[in-house]
């Protein structure tokens, strides 16, 4: 079983209107201004739907889900009374492109309207591991759940389940990705601990076939086909 910590929600802050993928949903704000490349000196602020932004120091650990729209500026106008938590703006990432809200928790069907998505792609939320969520249709979008997401065509079934063969044998996967050992497994209910396990696919999602090793990620779709052989060692 996978830890909660491999199951996180990827987090980003929008600083100076460039998405800055962040390590984690709390981050240190000289942190974020060495990713973000702005002077230690200059002060960020984060941005709040009204004229009191808040000032963010640079040994402050912030909590990207109370707002991650920032900007920064050369000079220091003095800390803002403002509540951090007051109407702050929120931006989402969709396929790397970022739109800014002000409401936590959006409509599927708003979702889709605020980044022109089209009808029929299937909506993944971007977690730190190979388990990205699919989000279905009757879903709400929680600000709070993580604010990176990208889409794929539709190769899955409604269901969020995805059909593919694995040495002939056709496996239902309820995921976006696959590791070489999650394919190994579905070949072999035992796997052989000394065993070495060749893995080649075909009808993949970027390229018409191509092959595994040990330690690889590869995204999955319907119809996609693996083989999966054992050659033991020597």
């Amino acid at each position: 079983m996978e830890s909660k910590e491999n199951n996180r929600s990827r987090w980003f802050a929008l600083i100076n209107d460039k998405p800055i993928i962040a390590p984690r949903q709390k981050v240190r704000v000289s942190v974020l201004k060495e990713l973000a490349s702005i002077p230690i000196e200059h002060s960020l602020y984060r941005d709040i739907d009204n004229p009191e932004d808040v000032l963010c120091k640079n040994t402050d650990n912030i909590d990207l889900v109370d707002g991650n729209v920032f900007y920064s500026t050369e000079c220091l106008y003095g800390e803002s009374k403002a509540n951090p938590k007051t109407c702050a703006k929120l931006a989402f990432l969709v396929n790397d492109h970022f739109e800014i809200a002000t409401i936590r928790e959006l409509s599927y069907e708003t979702f889709f309207g605020l980044f022109n998505l089209e009808k029929g792609l299937k909506l993944f939320r971007d977690f730190e591991s190979p388990n990205d969520p699919l989000i279905m249709t009757n879903s709400k979008i929680n600000f709070a759940d993580g604010p990176v997401f990208y889409t794929r065509c539709g190769e899955c079934e409604p269901s969020g389940e995805i059909k593919i063969i694995v040495n002939g044998r056709e496996k239902t996967v309820s995921k976006a990705d696959l590791s070489y050992e999650e394919v190994v497994r579905l070949a072999y209910i035992q796997v052989n601990p000394n065993g070495v396990y060749t893995v080649v696919y075909r009808n993949g999602v970027n390229c018409v076939q191509g092959s595994m090793v040990k330690g690889d990620i590869v995204k999955i779709k319907n119809g996609m086909m693996f083989n999966v052989t054992e050659t033991c060692k020597s």
